[in-house]
């Protein structure tokens, strides 16, 4: 049970980490995410709430992946297939490190959600460009530009700022 349990909250973490990388390390050590030893600790919500999240995505995709056109949506049975590949690309690469089917002896690691992680990041661009379709107005696609460079600049100027500190102190001066 307490095994289980922990699990389910490490893939909640995985999840965090996916979409939102704040808090990285290179090494985590077992003792970093205590054991979940209860149902009543409540980073069982953070895994019920994955598990309801990727369940919904399933069940709304669920027709475009049958290939039903008149449930695709915007851009027909194609963009249904992308929708279905960016899905699946989230999750099926991280089922071998997930620790479901046999022990991978890592209790988390970031490295495992290197393929994983493309995927999400394809997932938040679908998912805003589900609530700001492309248009021919200018304000709403300059809204979606603006959004999706967001999300991508963020984690560009973090991680360029980051690598600076791995710089000497003569060279860091130089380098900003």
């Amino acid at each position: 049970k307490e095994r289980a349990l922990s699990l389910l909250h490490l893939h909640a973490l995985y999840a965090g980490l996916a979409f939102f990388p704040a808090r990285l390390s290179c090494d985590w050590s077992f003792a970093c995410v205590p054991m979940v030893s209860s149902l009543l600790d409540p980073r069982n919500l953070l895994s019920a709430a994955l598990y309801l999240a990727m369940a919904a995505v399933v069940v709304a995709a669920a027709p475009q992946w049958r290939g039903n056109s008149s449930a695709a949506g915007l851009g027909g049975p194609v963009r249904a297939r992308v929708r279905a590949f960016v899905v699946a690309l989230s999750a099926a690469p991280f089922v071998p490190a997930s620790n479901v089917l046999f022990y991978v002896g890592t209790f988390i690691g970031e490295r495992l959600l290197y393929l994983p992680s493309v995927g999400a990041c394809l997932l938040v661009a679908e998912g805003v460009e589900m609530i700001f379709p492309p248009s021919q107005e200018t304000q709403q696609g300059n809204a979606t530009n603006a959004t999706n460079a967001t999300i991508v600049e963020r984690p560009a100027v973090k991680a360029v700022l980051d690598s600076l500190d791995n710089f000497p102190r003569e060279g860091r001066a130089a380098a900003r």
